[in-house]
């Protein structure tokens, strides 16, 4: 990723920026995204809502000390050095990666401040994965399907239960870039100074740091599942999105991007879903599917809405197109109880056929 941004530095065409900036530095990004997610699917169990909301939250806070930064290196070393800079902060990836450690050695590395004893540590960790999964519908299913073995990487489209997330994630991924992309020059089309429009990224990753570790901690503390607190936070962000054109105002566009940055953790909320439903054994071969998913869905989001934008000459229906977007996406989650039956009846069915042919 850091070697896609920086060579960026080099590029004389958009053809070039769409190698390097797209294609190497985005599947950076996709590797580093999957390391992060994976290894806090790993560390943690009970509270994994609560751990994705406080990893969006650093995500937030990165957004919005880069957006800042990025705009005064914009001024300083115009946009080929600003590539460049941003390279070089990106290689610290690098050294936050070196604290991967496995779960298997937290508590007694000597990187632990506060390491408990061999003993200690042995009740712990079986008392953690005693917990692993606490949702008894979803454990039965899943335990089920655990005694086959490992699922395969490709037979795991054969869940109804991985359709109905990777789908969601897919409508949610179409909307969330929109706005990122398309609030900026919304605000300067209607009129507002390109300084001021600026600060809106970071206005959204302000909503995001406050929003995000907040609900991640709303969902624990009240023990709602994942799933149903994706639901939402994606039906009330769409609701926000779809009624957005009406808040025109520069105080209104503010408030916008503060609220929809701190409805934003549906991405984690998703990811803690897949975990919890599938099964974290599972979640590896699920999540490699979402991100490329989610890559597709980030290229057509915010190129669809330039299009509308392009027929409408207008952004009202760029963002209400996000916000229908996203009031599907948690539709869709609404057919998990009746997708739940149905793969309980067909496993109980498969079951008999099974008792029935051994005795035969």
């Amino acid at each position: 990723m850091a070697f896609g941004i920086a060579v960026s530095y080099f590029a004389e065409s958009v053809l070039t920026l769409c190698f390097t900036f797209g294609l190497v530095a985005g599947f950076g990004a996709g590797l580093a995204n999957f390391s992060a997610s994976v290894a806090v699917n790993q560390y943690f169990y009970r509270e994994r809502s609560l751990a994705e909301g406080i990893m969006g939250g650093g995500l937030c806070i990165g957004m919005f000390l880069l957006s800042m930064l990025q705009q005064f290196f914009i001024e300083a070393y115009t946009w080929q050095g600003t590539m460049l800079l941003s390279g070089g902060i990106c290689t610290h990836i690098c050294l936050a990666s070196l604290f991967f450690i496995s779960p298997k050695e937290v508590e007694t590395h000597p990187l632990n401040m506060w390491k408990e004893s061999d003993s200690t540590s042995g009740e712990l960790q079986k008392k953690i994965r005693n917990d692993l999964i606490s949702d008894k519908g979803d454990q039965e299913i899943t335990d089920s399907a655990n005694k086959k073995g490992r699922w395969d990487f490709v037979k795991i489209w054969c869940d109804p239960r991985f359709m109905l997330i990777i789908t969601s994630d897919f409508l949610s991924w179409v909307a969330l870039y929109v706005p990122y992309v398309h609030l900026v020059e919304r605000a300067r089309t209607q009129g507002i100074s390109e300084n001021t429009s600026a600060w809106l990224s970071p206005a959204i990753g302000f909503g995001g740091l406050v929003g995000r570790p907040l609900i991640g901690f709303a969902a624990d503390f009240f023990t709602i599942h994942p799933f149903w607190a994706y639901t939402t936070v994606q039906t009330l962000c769409g609701i926000g999105t779809i009624l957005s054109p009406f808040w025109s105002s520069i105080e209104g566009l503010f408030v916008f991007a503060v609220y929809f940055g701190f409805l934003s953790n549906g991405y984690g909320l998703i990811k803690a879903s897949a975990a919890k439903i599938l099964g974290p054994s599972n979640y590896v071969d699920a999540f490699s599917w979402m991100l490329m998913f989610e890559g597709v869905g980030i290229l057509l989001g915010p190129t669809v809405g330039g299009a509308i934008y392009d027929v409408t000459q207008s952004y009202d229906w760029t963002f209400r197109f996000a916000g229908a977007c996203l009031i599907i996406s948690a539709a869709i989650c609404l057919l998990k109880p009746l997708i739940i039956k149905q793969t309980k009846s067909s496993q109980i069915v498969l079951a008999k056929n099974s008792e029935c042919r051994e005795t035969c």
